[in-house]
């Protein structure tokens, strides 16, 4: 859903906490219309599934023709780990001691 901030519009994002450790993030007017467009991937009815204040992501066209994530805004990056520590025993928090040097992988394609 867009609705209108002064002269910008604003979108409403849900991140999807999947079992396996995976998320997904959908532009939805409601949490009921985001379980229903990730039923697209998975039945979404049980996850963890919450608003995020910001979605900044940036994608290229890789050597193989295939889309792959270029990189994301810094506030996405640090929502999306923060949200998504809670599963993961702390490592929103080892992720902030080291300054944001973790492993992360190349690239992600679809």
């Amino acid at each position: 859903m867009r609705r209108r901030v002064g002269n910008l519009v604003a979108w409403r994002f849900y991140l999807c906490r999947w079992p396996n450790g995976d998320f997904s993030i959908v532009n939805a007017r409601t949490r009921d219309e985001a379980i229903e467009l990730l039923d697209v991937w998975e039945n979404a009815e049980q996850v963890f599934l919450t608003r995020i204040a910001d979605c900044m992501v940036d994608f290229r066209l890789g050597d193989d023709v295939r889309i792959e994530l270029a990189g994301m805004g810094e506030s996405t990056e640090e929502g999306i780990m923060k949200t998504c520590a809670e599963f993961n025993d702390g490592s929103f928090a080892a992720f902030k001691r080291d300054g944001g040097k973790r492993e992360t992988p190349q690239r992600l394609c679809w």
